[in-house]
């Protein structure tokens, strides 16, 4: 066997070695990338989550005040970068079937003009 034989040989076995062990870490880095976005999307979930119940609370409360509070509070909230695609569903649904109900009733109440916004007066 020539000693050029060998020698090219075992140059290609390290060659090979070396790119295996290159396309490992590579996926290696993949997976681990994928699995913090996961853990990343999970956590803003989690807080958009939080952030909904605490505000809903507002958003059905009895005063009138609690309600604007917390209906501009959710409009914000489905502004917000944490609201991901399932969010703004659940946003429609809000809208559809908590909100009008809720816009109808203050309306039927007497309460059509309550201004948060500006800063301003506020009537009941």
């Amino acid at each position: 066997m020539s000693p050029w034989l060998q020698v090219c040989a075992t140059f290609l076995v390290g060659v090979l070695t070396a790119t295996g062990a290159l396309l490992g870490v590579r996926m290696n880095g993949r997976v681990g990338d994928r699995a913090t976005e996961q853990r990343e999307e999970q956590g803003r979930r989690e807080e958009w989550s939080k952030r909904f119940y605490e505000i809903l609370a507002y958003a059905v409360d009895e005063s009138p005040r609690k309600r604007v509070a917390g209906l501009h509070l959710m409009s914000a909230l489905a502004e917000s970068d944490l609201a991901g695609p399932d969010e703004l569903k659940l946003m429609d649904v809000f809208a559809d079937r908590v909100l009008k109900p809720l816009l109808r009733e203050i309306e039927l109440e007497g309460h059509t003009e309550v201004h948060v916004d500006d800063g301003g007066a506020q009537r009941e």
